[in-house]
Parts: C-alpha cells; sequence; structure tokens
C-alpha cells in the first residue's frame, strides 16, 4: 500500500464520526486503483447494500484524499525547507566552531546574516 494512501486512511478511521463504523463502511465501499489513484466503487460491495450510498461514499473518499494528499504536499515541501534551513544552520556553526581567532563581532554578523536566511528560507523564499 502506498505511504501516503496508508497514513491516509489511518487518519480518516480516526476521524470523529458520529458513528464508529461510519469510516469504516466508507473504505469498504471502495477500492483503490492504483493506476488512476482513486477510489473506485467495490463491485461486491453494491451487491447487498445501497448503489448511491456507496457512490457518495467514494466521492466523499476521494475528495478527503485530494485534500490529504494537497497537505502532505505541502508538509513535504516545508520538509524540504527546514532540511535547508538546518543545513544553513550547520554551516554557521561550522563558522563558529572553526573561528580561532575570536573575531565576534565577525561571527555576529555570521548568525544575523544566517538567522535572516533561515527566517526567508521557512517563508518560502530563497
Amino acid at each position: 500500500m502506498d505511504k501516503c494512501r496508508e497514513e491516509f486512511e489511518k487518519h480518516y478511521l480516526n476521524l470523529p464520526f458520529h458513528d464508529s463504523k461510519a469510516a469504516q463502511k466508507c473504505l469498504d465501499s471502495c477500492d483503490f486503483d492504483v493506476k488512476q489513484n482513486v477510489y473506485i466503487p467495490n463491485v461486491k460491495w453494491f451487491d447487498d447494500n445501497d448503489v448511491d450510498e456507496g457512490v457518495t461514499y467514494c466521492c466523499m473518499l476521494n475528495t478527503a484524499y485530494m485534500s490529504f494528499q494537497h497537505q502532505q504536499a505541502k508538509v513535504e515541501e516545508l520538509q524540504k525547507r527546514v532540511d535547508a534551513a538546518l543545513k544553513e544552520a550547520q554551516i554557521a556553526l561550522q563558522y563558529v566552531e572553526d573561528d580561532v581567532r575570536g573575531n565576534h563581532e565577525f561571527l555576529q554578523m555570521a548568525m544575523i546574516r544566517t538567522f535572516k536566511a533561515l527566517e526567508q528560507t521557512l517563508k518560502g523564499g530563497a
């Protein structure tokens, strides 16, 4: 199972539904089509259940899944920014560790410049 979909389904099953079995019922009414990356109606489920209800469940799941994927992409982009910011901080720390001259003004300026760069990175700038 795809990691994003696995996380989505785990999250979905933990949502505060009115009926605790409602989320599982939605998932049971649909199958996941890996090629299309969407939930499709589970034909076997429809044999014993309401067709309109099942289609509604699949639409609901797809809407929630697309929203989840969108948010996950934002999280991954933010993680890239955080990783870049950490790398910048490590470079700045290396300056401090390598400074044997004790030039504190230089170190202050380097740290200020680094923190401004970190701030820009986290805000989405370059």
